[in-house]
């Protein structure tokens, strides 16, 4: 069966959400590995840590996924505006 218009935008809505709640898990997730007290046992101080694997702000993978997160979230608009 075919999907009605509002269906097709209810499902681009949620695609959306589903895409946001990754992208905040992932966030979430790897701040809870820099504060980890095990993993800043390993270092003398916060900034030797920061110094050697940076900030959740400048985490290579984090930044990845806000990326798409943002590429995705504009691609569905585009889509929304076709219909």
């Amino acid at each position: 069966d075919n999907l009605t218009k509002e269906q097709w935008i209810s499902s681009l809505n949620k695609a959306k959400e589903v895409q946001n709640f990754i992208s905040d898990q992932v966030y979430l997730s790897r701040k809870k590995d820099f504060e980890n007290p095990f993993r800043q046992a390993t270092y003398r101080s916060m900034a030797e840590m920061t110094a050697a694997i940076g900030t959740i702000e400048d985490n290579s993978f984090v930044k990845q996924v806000q990326d798409e997160t943002k590429d995705f979230k504009k691609l569905i608009e585009e889509i929304k505006k076709r219909n």
